[in-house]
């Protein structure tokens, strides 16, 4: 079997010498060009297809070699079945139990479905199967992987915005392939258990706001639209007319947390001319003209007392007071 120029290229950037059994393998995995998932013995029956003598100890072998050059991610399935796969990324898979195959599963077919599993899971008694994930989109992330990882995309993104074009002693800090990585493997890659996610809360406030904060540091319209629906949202239908929280006075500045990056990044932002506006919104976005966002911040300094805490309401344990984040933005964008 010829050692073509994909798998020649796969086995030297590990820096691993060809030999014959190296080449007959790789050139199995990777010589197409596609990603899959192997066990040593479809491996060696591949092999033995392709008129190669090589035992399953041989192919085992080699696989594990692979794997210690990084080439390889070993996946094992219920503790005894190791496969082998040729992309070595993080990302989730299916298993499917009746042919023993395992596959990608897509990012976004698997976020959509935290909420609807195609088939009970297991639980603990007296608990019973719902077809959900317990913790459902707060403990579920695609770039810390923990969940509600806002608050991370969020200062990512920032920093990266600050930084792409920078350089030093005249060379661009980021390579082209920096670029790549940074923008579609971690910031655009980030989204995609955000925009899964439904639901309007303390939590999907901050979460949100970063999708919207990638949309606009990547030029992606949809994005932004997703956090000013978010950001709309709990302005105009969370926060009560006089500006207060519907919750605490802590739930208050959570929210208010959540959606304060967006909301100063976004003022200015002007949509495509072929992009469909939100409702409410003009073409150009106008953040700190709009009057209920103006009355949510006025509510909460009009009505502090006069230790300028607000008080041990419903959840709150202590008297929270005004985060100094929130103060200076109000300086800053209202202080004449």
């Amino acid at each position: 079997m010829k050692l073509h120029e994909l798998s020649s290229e796969w086995l030297g950037k590990a820096g691993l010498r060809p030999t014959r059994q190296r080449a007959v393998l790789a050139e199995l995995l990777v010589g197409d060009g596609q990603n899959r998932h192997v066990t040593a013995e479809s491996l060696h029956s591949a092999a033995r297809s392709a008129g190669e003598a090589v035992s399953l100890a041989t192919v085992y072998n080699t696989l594990r070699a692979f794997c210690d050059a990084g080439l390889l991610q070993e996946i094992t399935v219920d503790g005894t079945k190791s496969y082998f796969d040729t992309r070595t990324d993080d990302h989730p898979h299916f298993y499917w139990e009746d042919e023993g195959r395992l596959s990608d599963a897509p990012a976004d077919v698997a976020a959509r479905n935290i909420l609807d599993l195609p088939r009970p899971e297991l639980v603990v008694p007296p608990n019973r199967p719902d077809g959900k994930l317990h913790v459902g989109y707060w403990m579920a992330g695609r770039a810390t992987g923990v969940g509600m990882e806002g608050t991370f995309v969020s200062d990512v993104t920032v920093a990266y915005d600050l930084t792409h074009g920078a350089e030093a002693d005249g060379r661009p800090v980021y390579t082209p392939v920096d670029r790549r990585k940074i923008e579609r493997d971690l910031l655009l890659e980030s989204t995609i258990l955000l925009l899964a996610d439904p639901n309007f809360n303390n939590k999907s406030a901050t979460n949100r706001s970063a999708a919207g904060l990638v949309g606009l540091c990547l030029d992606q319209p949809d994005l932004v639209r997703f956090g000013l629906d978010g950001f709309d949202h709990f302005v105009y239908d969370w926060f009560l007319e006089d500006g207060m929280s519907s919750e605490s006075p802590g739930y208050g500045f959570m929210t208010l947390n959540g959606i304060r990056h967006f909301a100063d990044a976004a003022h200015g932002y002007s949509f495509p001319e072929d992009a469909a506006l939100p409702e409410r919104r003009r073409r150009e976005l106008d953040i700190y003209g709009d009057s209920r966002y103006r009355a949510v911040l006025e509510g909460y300094v009009a009505s502090p007392m006069p230790d300028l805490g607000y008080g041990v309401i419903a959840d709150d344990v202590t008297a929270c007071r005004m985060p100094v984040d929130i103060a200076e933005l109000i300086a800053a964008r209202y202080g004449g």
